[in-house]
Formats: structure tokens, sequence, C-alpha cells
């Protein structure tokens, strides 16, 4: 079984799921749309914790500073977790096969890759910045839905950077560029 770790996930192209092999230095196209059902975890996490933090706030442990603060680390930490088993399963179903553009094809395949990837920076920076802003309410005293957005930010960042690896797209580009 090849190692999923090393695929990078470059979307949809003409009606095809493309990702990159860096082991092999291969294009691989999706033989078959992938069942998307492990993403369902993300919308019950989310419901599941909104029924909890209601029972929490009730109790007044929110009223506590550094109880936040700790809250807010746990947070990162089974988003980042959720995130990945997300990832994982999604990646272990796949059935990929190596495929070949012809020049122009590969030519219009890397523009697009190009200002997909700004797209993607973009918004990744929004993001973050949804992230910074909902720590900083939460830490001050909002709480309820300020957490959940929190949440959903988180795992919207640890899904993107798991599953696209926005990281690896120069070199994925410049690999393609020169084939």
């Amino acid at each position: 079984m090849k190692k999923r770790t090393k695929l990078v996930n470059l979307g949809a192209y003409k009606n095809r799921v493309f990702h990159f092999d860096f082991e092999n230095n291969l294009l691989l196209e999706e033989e078959q749309t992938q069942n998307y059902w492990s993403y369902i975890l993300v919308p019950i996490t989310v419901f599941v914790l909104r029924i909890l933090l209601g029972i929490i706030e009730k109790t007044n442990l929110f009223e506590n500073s550094s109880t936040r603060i700790i809250l807010s680390i746990l947070l990162i930490g089974f988003s980042y977790l959720l995130a990945q088993y997300v990832t994982n399963r999604y990646q272990s179903g796949l059935r990929l096969r190596e495929y070949t553009l012809d020049e122009s094809a590969r030519i219009h395949f890397v523009k697009t890759l190009k200002v997909r990837r700004v797209v993607f920076l973009l918004i990744k920076l929004i993001i973050y910045l949804v992230i910074l802003l909902s720590t900083f309410l939460f830490i001050g005293g909002y709480t309820g839905d300020v957490f959940l957005i929190l949440l959903v930010s988180l795992l919207a960042l640890f899904l993107l950077n798991a599953d696209y690896q926005l990281k690896k797209w120069p070199s994925v580009i410049q690999k393609l560029e020169l084939e």
C-alpha cells in the first residue's frame, strides 16, 4: 500500500481530481469519486460542542481566564487530531492511477495551479485572521459561539494544511513545468 502522507491534493481540473505523489514524482488521478463520509464528523462535533458549551456556561466555568486559555490549547489539539483523522480516512480510500498530460494541457494545468495556490493562500490568511480574532475574544471573556467559530476555523486551517499541503505546491509546480 502506498504511503498517503506523500500525496498532495491538487484539486479538480477538467472533471478530474488530481494528486501529486512526492515519493515517485507522479501526477495521479482519482479513478472514481471519493466517499467524503468522514467529513460529516465536523458538523457533528460542532453540534456536540455547542451542547457541551451550553452546559459549561451554566456552571460559570468560563469565568476564569486561565480555564479559557487551557480550553483554547485543548481545542487546538482536538482540532488538529480531528483534521488528521478526516484527511487520513479520505486518503486511505483513494484509488489512484498515473496520469499524463499533453504539452498544452500541462501548461494550462500549471497556470491553474498557480492561480489556485494564490486563492488558497488568501483563504488561509482569512482563516488566520478569524482564528486570531476569535482567540482574543474568547480569552477576553466572550464565550459561546466565539468558541465554535474558533473550532471551525482551526479545523478549516488544519484540513487545508493536511490535505492540500500548500508549502509543497511550489516544488510540485516546478516539477510539472519541467516535465
